[in-house]
């Protein structure tokens, strides 16, 4: 009886360990894959034009006084931006939210294939030209809304994007000012 106990103690130790190598193992693949394609820098660069572009689309017609501090406004904001997204706090938790993502969503033999083939110069090229896509999409879609005939929904598009940004960088400043 003692023998078997061991046994089936034995047994699923075995199947703990290879659980917890697994999860280990996907969380390492999806790390490497998130430094190889270079997440952190690639998706803060796309959030920070996003926002900016969307920023100073952001046009509405107002005195010229209230038009000199929209422009104040609009400069002070995509420094502030630039400072958010470009920072190593707000990279890092990309990195992790995308690790998570990563590991949710693929098998650690996926995650391998992807570090792999994002390894080689056909991977890297395609890296580049993922960029210079999202570039294009993100542009096309910020034209888009120029073209948008409704002025109330054009400025209520705008105003909430805005809104967000806003929102974006007084969490920002309130998180750091605790630091």
């Amino acid at each position: 009886m003692k023998k078997l106990n061991l046994f089936i103690i034995m047994i699923l130790s075995v199947n703990i360990i290879s659980v917890a190598s697994t999860s280990n193992n996907s969380e390492v693949l999806a790390k490497k894959l998130a430094h190889t394609i270079h997440i952190a820098d690639t998706l803060a660069q796309q959030q920070e034009l996003t926002a900016n572009q969307e920023l100073q689309n952001f046009n509405v017609q107002l005195s010229p006084r209230l038009n000199r501090q929209l422009k104040q406004y609009k400069q002070q904001a995509t420094q502030d931006l630039h400072v958010i997204y470009q920072s190593q706090a707000y990279k890092d938790e990309i990195f992790l939210t995308y690790v998570k993502i990563l590991q949710e969503t693929y098998t650690p033999q996926e995650l391998q294939a992807m570090i792999d083939f994002y390894n080689t110069p056909m991977g890297q090229q395609v890296l580049k030209k993922q960029n210079i896509f999202k570039q294009q999409v993100n542009k096309l879609i910020s034209d888009s809304l120029e073209d948008i005939d409704n002025v109330d929904l054009k400025e209520a598009i705008h105003g909430t994007y805005t809104s967000m940004i806003i929102e974006d960088i007084e969490k920002w400043r309130k998180k750091n000012d605790k630091k």
